[in-house]
């Protein structure tokens, strides 16, 4: 098995001052890579989203090695790390920033136990997040981690601003 760098990012105009910027989606090569897109607008973005044509054929791979040589980590873990490292290089992130992790809700459930939360203070979520995500904040609670869990409703605003609001009930984050 081989990472191949996706060629579904081109070049375009400095877009903002973000470390990945001058890159821009190339929307006929997403919707040719995930053809339910030529059917109709599909906005789910969570596990049960429609896989592309490169991860099927990459999980087909997968499952083919796995099936002939059982677990090949010394193979596995370099592309683990290769898949690392593409990930950093599309966000304008290093190796050491990034985490292969097999879900959102494991990679939150490993926030909230390592963070060092500050006495009194509050937990601040977004109702955007995917609602089994928000039992893990109103755990940290119940563990006197925080006072309370505050969720954030209304207007939206930008995500420094949102990190910044730990009293604020009145915006939620947006990228």
């Amino acid at each position: 098995m081989v990472i191949r760098e996706h060629s579904l990012y081109t070049r375009a105009r400095k877009l903002s001052d973000h470390p990945a910027s001058g890159v821009a989606l190339n929307i006929d090569l997403v919707r040719k890579e995930i053809p339910v897109t030529s059917r109709r607008a599909y906005f789910d973005n969570a596990g049960t989203g429609p896989p592309s044509i490169h991860v099927l054929d990459s999980i087909h791979e997968y499952m083919t090695d796995w099936r002939d040589y059982g677990e090949n980590w010394e193979e596995w873990l370099p592309m683990i790390i290769g898949s690392r490292r593409l990930f950093g290089k599309m966000i304008g992130a290093g190796l050491d920033e990034v985490a292969s992790v097999p879900n959102v809700t494991s990679a939150l459930t490993a926030l909230a136990s390592s963070m060092k939360y500050k006495p009194n203070g509050n937990i601040v979520i977004s109702e955007l997040n995917f609602p089994t995500n928000i039992y893990m904040w109103h755990l940290q609670k119940r563990h006197g981690r925080a006072s309370e869990v505050r969720l954030l409703r209304k207007n939206l605003c930008f995500l420094d601003e949102w990190l910044s609001r730990e009293d604020s009930r009145d915006c939620k984050a947006r990228a």
